[in-house]
């Protein structure tokens, strides 16, 4: 029941109390009593008017707390989404790094290969070089020799 509805029940007793306080004029014990019973009804809506408004500065007082816990929670957790982009951006500059590390280790690695395959076919041509001047030498000592015989 709400407020006006109990303002509303306690105005219809009071106007009933009324007539019967008309009715029984005669009567001045009734009257003290219809007194007495109109003073307790507007005592207990006095007594549940006090009791709905503290209810309601309690539920403020609570919805001001859940505000404040929720702001510094929604700050709380802001922080931390910050910080975590903050250090996925670093972890990103880092592995971007180590990649170009890794890279430049394995152009340089090609490019050993390639001066090696190089030099490789040099000292090959060489060797076939010396090999044949030793075995041209080779045939003309035999060939010499057996020339000069």
């Amino acid at each position: 029941m709400d407020l006006n509805e109990q303002k509303e029940s306690y105005h219809r007793d009071l106007r009933d109390a009324k007539k019967m306080q008309n009715e029984k004029m005669d009567d001045s014990s009734s009257e003290i009593d219809m007194q007495k019973m109109i003073e307790e009804k507007e005592n207990a809506f006095k007594a549940e008017v006090a009791k709905l408004t503290a209810e309601i500065d309690a539920l403020r007082l609570e919805s001001k707390c859940l505000e404040s816990e929720l702001s510094n929670e929604s700050d709380l957790l802001e922080a931390q989404l910050l910080d975590c982009k903050s250090d996925l951006k670093s972890q990103g500059r880092k592995h971007r790094s180590e990649i170009n590390k890794l890279k430049n280790t394995l152009e340089m690695q090609r490019s050993k290969e390639i001066r090696l395959e190089g030099h490789i076919k040099a000292l090959e041509k060489q060797i076939m070089t010396m090999t044949a001047d030793y075995e041209d030498r080779i045939q003309e000592y035999l060939y010499g020799n057996i020339d000069t015989e």
